[in-house]
């Protein structure tokens, strides 16, 4: 009897693991619409689209520069607008989707050299508004 309880626990742990491990399967779907967002805030931040930021940018979000200064939403879009990010380009993008959380790596590309090329890492959560970024790290690369 006890054999039976024992291989009846088995079981049914394995069908949990193996139905979590289904549901934090990355979809395409999911890789693109974080590759979508990673580009709109971009270019948003290129157009100087503050409101379009705001979206973006979650209300607990948190980063740091690359200069290491730590930042938060108020920082990178702030509520009456402010400057804008240099125009560049998203390249070697990497998007990782686990369930409702993403994470995003890649590199800008500037047009002027300033500030050159940076690597960011960013962290995106799908919430009721759709995917909004949580946390981000830039560095440049020399």
């Amino acid at each position: 009897m006890r054999i039976f309880i024992c291989l009846g626990v088995v079981i049914i742990s394995g069908l949990r693991l193996f139905s979590i491990a289904q549901s934090t399967n990355p979809t395409p779907q999911a890789e693109q619409e974080v590759s979508a967002a990673v580009a709109k805030w971009l270019a948003s931040s290129h157009q100087g689209d503050f409101t379009a930021l705001r979206k973006l940018v979650a209300d607990d979000f948190m980063g740091t520069t690359f200069s290491g200064q730590v930042v938060s939403k108020e920082d990178v879009a702030p509520q009456g607008g402010g400057g804008s990010f240099p125009e560049g380009a998203v390249q070697d993008l990497h998007v990782h989707v686990y369930g409702d959380t993403a994470v995003a790596i890649g590199a800008l590309v500037f047009k002027s050299n300033q500030p050159g090329t940076l690597r960011f890492t960013e962290v995106w959560t799908k919430r009721q508004a759709g995917w909004q970024m949580v946390a981000a790290h830039l560095s440049r690369i020399s």
